[in-house]
């Protein structure tokens, strides 16, 4: 009976905690009862969109959009600062949404003017003839146990 009511109370918590994400889109929301599956995951991805387009020119575009849980700290180490690589002279990034939705009900959004940091590959530090290829370094502002980050680029 205490191993029940323990149980209970964790799930209320839990499902309280859910009810507590703001503006997440429909998609997102019908999956956060997916995060209960997966109780020692550094993370959970709720939600992804990947598609590849090619234009009329003759360019690729490839977008990503994902919605990924962050339960702890090692979560955050692992997806906190997600590095996108791409061709500087060949290819453009564009940034479209980074944010991170808190348990509590607030949205945090990163701007390239504090959280976009474009470096050179460590596995290119020694290559000169390579620096055209760089990564995108996207910090996510305000995470915290338990929030939702946004991610989305082309």
């Amino acid at each position: 009976m205490k191993r029940t009511m323990t149980i209970l109370a964790i799930l209320l918590l839990v499902s309280q905690s859910f009810a507590a994400f703001t503006g997440l889109p429909a998609a997102v929301e019908k999956a956060l009862p997916e995060i209960n599956k997966y109780p020692i995951a550094s993370s959970v991805l709720l939600w992804a969109d990947e598609t590849y387009e090619l234009t009329a020119d003759g360019k690729q575009v490839y977008e990503w959009h994902s919605f990924r849980y962050i339960p702890d700290e090692a979560g955050r180490d692992n997806w906190g600062d997600p590095h996108v690589a791409f061709v500087k002279d060949k290819e453009t990034l564009e940034i479209l949404t980074s944010r991170a939705y808190t348990a509590d009900g607030r949205t945090i959004d990163s701007t390239p003017e504090n959280a976009f940091n474009e470096i050179t590959p460590e596995e290119l530090q020694h290559a000169p003839e390579l620096t055209l290829f760089r990564q995108m370094v996207i910090t996510h502002l305000g995470l915290e146990n338990g929030c939702i980050v946004e991610l989305h680029y082309r």
